[in-house]
């Protein structure tokens, strides 16, 4: 029997589909935007592209090149080409402004920003902010984790007024979910 060469871009676009429904969005778009034109309309499909969630790819190692270099290769070549079919967006907070600043995400409703610190949160959460002026009338819904948080008095304060601050914000906003990973110090 002879062996057979069989290259990828010889399969039909169903198979296609059936491999790479077996991937995660952000490994596909990751590994395969950029190789062909074929691949690119493949990947850039809303079916791959609709829910971006680049949690698994930051660290808080903002000097980790490895880290940098796939989340540059998001925000220079994968975001700018998809972003009108990104409705939902998850980040880790040490990358939100790269992420953000990559492009205009029109379709945007749904964000999930984990890990953020208190300060980080107020000023993303305020009229001034960049976030505040390109999506106030978009998200409608947030999940948002606050990090590194000690349970005093101010901090409780500062909790709420952030908490008051997404809900003036965000005008459309129909789903709320904040965690706070508090701690206390005895």
């Amino acid at each position: 029997m002879t062996p057979i060469n069989v290259h990828i871009l010889d399969l039909p676009d169903e198979i296609l589909l059936i491999i790479f429904n077996k991937f995660s969005n952000i490994d596909l778009l990751y590994l395969l935007m950029g190789i062909s034109k074929r691949l690119d309309q493949i990947t850039s499909d809303s079916m791959f592209t609709e829910d971006v969630d680049l949690t698994t790819i930051s660290s808080y190692d903002t000097s980790d090149s490895r880290v940098n270099i796939v989340v540059d290769r998001f925000c220079t070549y994968i975001l700018p080409r998809v972003h009108n079919n990104v409705e939902s967006l998850s980040v880790q907070a040490p990358i939100f402004h790269r992420i953000l600043g990559a492009s205009h995400y029109p379709n945007l409703h749904k964000l999930t920003l984990l890990n953020i610190k208190i300060d980080m949160a107020s000023d993303i959460f305020n009229e001034t902010s960049l976030f505040v002026r390109s999506y106030k009338h978009k998200i409608s819904h947030l999940v948002m984790t606050i990090s590194g948080v000690s349970l005093d008095e101010s901090t409780e304060i500062i909790i709420g007024q952030t908490y008051a601050a997404v809900f003036a914000c965000l005008s459309n906003l129909q789903i709320l979910y904040l965690n706070s990973n508090v701690f206390r110090y005895t």
